[in-house]
């Protein structure tokens, strides 16, 4: 099983570069510049393309999940499930500066259980979107 390369100081915190997440038939691509890591996932829009990201927790909380993306070809949008339950539809407004640009989608309040937890992306509103990477962070409140 692959994991996400991450960084940060606690296992709660940190960032998971998304080429280094398993993947269902998405590409990876390091042509558009301004990423971080060793690239990012790209041309992502059909129905049997998903990603899946491993993450472990200390305690159960909710949890704030940020997405790094480019979505130069208008908005797109992404079913987000969390250990195989739906937690939401996520849009990723199309980005100002096309490719070359990155945005930010958020998340918050995203319960996580103690342990290992399962974070999978799926198809939903369409449109292609470039991954670069997910933050998370626990939330306090």
């Amino acid at each position: 099983m692959a994991s996400w390369s991450r960084s940060g100081s606690s296992p709660e915190n940190g960032v998971y570069e998304a080429e280094n997440a398993r993947s269902e038939v998405i590409g990876g691509e390091s042509s558009r510049p301004g990423f971080t890591g060793r690239g990012y996932l790209a041309g992502w829009n059909a129905a049997d393309q998903a990603l899946t990201i491993h993450v472990n927790v200390g305690r159960a909380r909710p949890h704030q999940l940020r997405f790094r993306y480019a979505a130069g070809a208008g908005d797109a949008g992404r079913r987000i499930l969390v250990n195989g339950a739906q937690a939401t539809d996520l849009r990723f407004p199309a980005t100002e500066g096309g490719w070359d640009q990155w945005g930010t989608a958020v998340l918050d309040g995203v319960r996580l259980a103690r342990g290992h937890n399962t974070i999978r992306m799926e198809l939903g509103g369409g449109n292609y979107l470039n991954l670069d990477a997910m933050t998370l962070r626990r939330q306090t409140t």
